[in-house]
Formats: C-alpha cells, sequence, structure tokens
C-alpha cells in the first residue's frame, strides 16, 4: 500500500496548546521545581510589603512659623531680658539660619534705635500710615528714654515720652518694644545690635532712625526696588535719606560716593554725600517704564536707611562690641557687606526723609564713655586692617571677643572692597588714610568710569 502524502490529509481543525501547557511540558522537572519556588517568594515578598512593611508617611505640611519674640501687646522688653541679647555670633546665624527658610513673604521689619528721640512716636505711626499694606508691616524699637520717677529723673529736664505712647491698640501686635534707660546706653552701635534681635521672621529687614516720615505706598516701592535688581536677594539699598517730605518720591537721590578724613577719628573716614546723577546709574539695572536707569552703584551704605532681604542680618550681624562708636560704623558695615558677597545701591526713590541737624538730646561722650569708644574705633581699625600707631598703647585694652566671626566676609577679599571704595588705609610706612571719590564716575559692574555731571538742579 502506498504511503498517503501528507497534503492530502484532511484539513480538520488543529487541537491547539496553551502557551503555559506548551512551556510546561518543555519543562525537565527541575525546571518545574524552581519555577515553583520563585513563584512562592514572590508571594512572600508581596506579603511582606502590604502585612509588615508600613506606608510611607505622607509629606509633612509646611512648618508654621512660631513667633520667637514678645510684642507690644504682650509685653515692653527691658534691660534685663532683652531677647536673645547674650546669644553668640554662631548661636544667632544657626537661629536665624533655623528662620530664614520660613520666613512671611512680603512683611517687612523695620528697625529703630532711638535716643530721647521726641519724634520716634510720629515715625512709627507715619509708617504705618503711609504704607500700602500696613499689616506686614512689623516695628522693633529700642527706646533710651528718661522717665519721671526712675533713677534716671535728674529733675532738671522734663522727662521722655515712651515711642509707643501714641499707638493705636489695633498695631500693638506689630510692635516690639526694648525700654532702657537713657543713662544705660552705649552708643547707635549698641543700640542697632539690640534691635536686629527684634526681628522676627519677617522678609525685608530695614534700619531707619527715629526722626523720619515716609513715601504714601512705601512698602509696595521698596519691594518693587528689590525685585527690580540683578541679584535681589544679595542687594543692600542705602543712601542719607532726603531731608524733607518734598524731596520725597522721585527728587534727586543723595548718593554716598565719598569720604574724608576731617572729622573722623583717626585711621577711619567721614562720609560725604553727593548727589546719584543720570550719569552715574548703572547701565541697564533697576530701569524704569521708558527703560532709563534709576539708580546708582555705591561705595558706602547709611546707617539711616538700610534695606534688603533678611538674609544679610544673617551674614553681617551687628557688633555689639563697638561700644559708642559714632563715626567708623558705616564704612564697617560696607565692608562687611560687600565682602560678604552684597551689592550696594541708592534707592531708586527717596522713601523716607530724615531729620539733619542737631538734635534735642544725644549720646555725648562724656570723659568715660569717650574713651571706650576710642576702644571700639581701635577694634574697628582691625577688623578694617588701618593701621594707626596709637592703637599699640591700648593693644591690651581692646576687645576683641568674636572679632573673627564679625569681621570680613568670605565671599570677596577685603582688598577689593578698598580698590572699588578708592580707599587707602593707613600702614606703618604711611599711615595716611585716603579715598578717591566716586561722585564723578559711574560704575559698570567691574570698574569705574569718569563720567561729565550735570548740576542736579537741572535732573
Amino acid at each position: 500500500m502506498l504511503p498517503r502524502s501528507r497534503r492530502y490529509l484532511p484539513l480538520l481543525p488543529r487541537r491547539r496548546r496553551s502557551w503555559f501547557a506548551t512551556r510546561i511540558g518543555a519543562m525537565s522537572p527541575w525546571h518545574i521545581t524552581a519555577l515553583f519556588i520563585s513563584f512562592l517568594a514572590m508571594i512572600v515578598v508581596v506579603l511582606f510589603v502590604l502585612v509588615i512593611v508600613p506606608p510611607a508617611p505622607a509629606p509633612a505640611a509646611p512648618m508654621a512659623y512660631a513667633p520667637q519674640i514678645r510684642s507690644l501687646a504682650e509685653h515692653v522688653y527691658a534691660e534685663d531680658d532683652m531677647p536673645f541679647f547674650n546669644e553668640s555670633v554662631p548661636e544667632y546665624r544657626a537661629r536665624m539660619a533655623r528662620t530664614l527658610p520660613m520666613i512671611r513673604p512680603g512683611t517687612i521689619f523695620i528697625s529703630i534705635a532711638s535716643f530721647r528721640d521726641d519724634l520716634c512716636q510720629e515715625t512709627v505711626l507715619h509708617a504705618f500710615a503711609r504704607a500700602t499694606h500696613p499689616s506686614r508691616v512689623f516695628i522693633g524699637v529700642v527706646d533710651q528714654i528718661r522717665l519721671a520717677g526712675t533713677d534716671d529723673d535728674d529733675h532738671e529736664d522734663a522727662p521722655d515720652i515712651p515711642c509707643e505712647s501714641l499707638l493705636p491698640a489695633s498695631v500693638h501686635s506689630q510692635v516690639r518694644i526694648v525700654r532702657l534707660a537713657a543713662s544705660n546706653s552705649r552708643g547707635p552701635t549698641h543700640a542697632r545690635y539690640i534691635g536686629s534681635k527684634l526681628w522676627d521672621g519677617e522678609a525685608v529687614f530695614m534700619q531707619i532712625d527715629a526722626h523720619a516720615k515716609f513715601l504714601q505706598g512705601w512698602d509696595d516701592l521698596l519691594l518693587e526696588n528689590l525685585g527690580a535688581m540683578p541679584r535681589p536677594y544679595r542687594t543692600m539699598l542705602s543712601h542719607y535719606p532726603a531731608g524733607a517730605v518734598e524731596e520725597l518720591g522721585d527728587h534727586v537721590r543723595q548718593w554716598n560716593c565719598m569720604a574724608t578724613t576731617e572729622y573722623a577719628p583717626p585711621g577711619l573716614l567721614y562720609q560725604v554725600p553727593d548727589w546719584c546723577r543720570p550719569e552715574n546709574m548703572a547701565d541697564g539695572v533697576a530701569l524704569d517704564a521708558q527703560g532709563r536707569p534709576t539708580t546708582c552703584y555705591s561705595p558706602f551704605v547709611g546707617a539711616g536707611f538700610m534695606a534688603g532681604y533678611a538674609a544679610w542680618v544673617h551674614d553681617v550681624p551687628f557688633d555689639r562690641y563697638l561700644q559708642f562708636l559714632f563715626h567708623g560704623e558705616e564704612i564697617l558695615i560696607a565692608a562687611r557687606l560687600w565682602t560678604s558677597g552684597w551689592d550696594l545701591f541708592t534707592p531708586r526713590l527717596n522713601l523716607v526723609t530724615h531729620v539733619y541737624g542737631e538734635r534735642k538730646h544725644s549720646v555725648f561722650a562724656e570723659q568715660d564713655w569717650a574713651r571706650q569708644g576710642r576702644l571700639a574705633e581701635a577694634r574697628a581699625r582691625i577688623i578694617l586692617e588701618s593701621y594707626v600707631a596709637a592703637d599699640a598703647e591700648v593693644n591690651d585694652e581692646i576687645d576683641r571677643t568674636e572679632i573673627e566671626d564679625l569681621g570680613m566676609g568670605m565671599q570677596r577679599p577685603l582688598a577689593d572692597y578698598l580698590e572699588y571704595a578708592g580707599i587707602r588705609f593707613g600702614t606703618p610706612a604711611n599711615p595716611n588714610v585716603t579715598q578717591t571719590s566716586r561722585c564723578s564716575m559711574r560704575y559698570d559692574g567691574r570698574t569705574w568710569i569718569h563720567v561729565e555731571t550735570k548740576d542736579p538742579v537741572a535732573i
């Protein structure tokens, strides 16, 4: 019988085997056992994850900032309970580092050091009254006064009125007060140190004197000014404020561009302002609606108006060991800021005023105070590396406490700042101090360029 050809087999449907059966059928008993063990192991892992391992915690909600400083509504601080007065510089920086990530956006802290100033009440009231959003303004006052019926009362001079005396209760929660006896004052630099401890998580730290008026909407304008700068969070706006309310706003601004040894302590400088003219203004920086520059790079700062994001007081803490330092404070702060990586500019507008000239009361230099002041000047010269031969005579008396922590920053060399500011401090070979004025120059971000300036009256 002839064999049948495969092509003639009947076309019956083939019975298909499943993929799994095919694979199993092709496996040896050893492979089947291994597969079964793997399957059991997978079940054990799944059960372990579902039953034994706890689920990952939900993301934590942003931490709300808990105030550290009591407001006027709760307490008035005195000399024996000033907040954080004795903390070291490393402790202060650590506390600020914990606080800065939790700052309240858009808030502004104003530090005011007041010595028997009869305009302090009006200054605080005006800051709230002229703000577009007064609820975001917080003020810390170091009120150094003489009160009737206290040990400070000499019965010859009328007692002082506390700075908060005119404030409505509605703003007491936004004001923090340290009250000190005027006789215990240690000068403006020391008072500003105390005031810096009243900052409590605000975004901007601003410093003024206790005799100021404000431009309407100053808070919005300040934040806009900072936001317009090339490096908003590394910008310090500062100058000597306008001398009258008529000069507030878009009036020519004073510019701290020159310094002299006249009236200054040995080895230090006394700043002299000029005008920030259009010719001096930084090209391409903080342009107005018409594309014109509005600010000048500044070699110096003015203690009567300083404003920047609050990290500046972390980088450049106030020095409480400079008691009774009256001249030299500003150049020291400017150098420390600049070497810490901060850029110095004049504000775009005159936001506040200042009462210039003699004040009714001042911290005058009595004989024992004067000596402390000279020792503070010597400390400042050490930090600035300015040589004065007479410092050798009091070398053992100079307070060097925390001087390394309160010195120059690490971002730029001091020598570069001195070049930027046009300063040459004294050396043993040449003790003379000089400064090359920047008032007829414009800084382009790299170097100073001479310009022809016009009479500011024509601006």
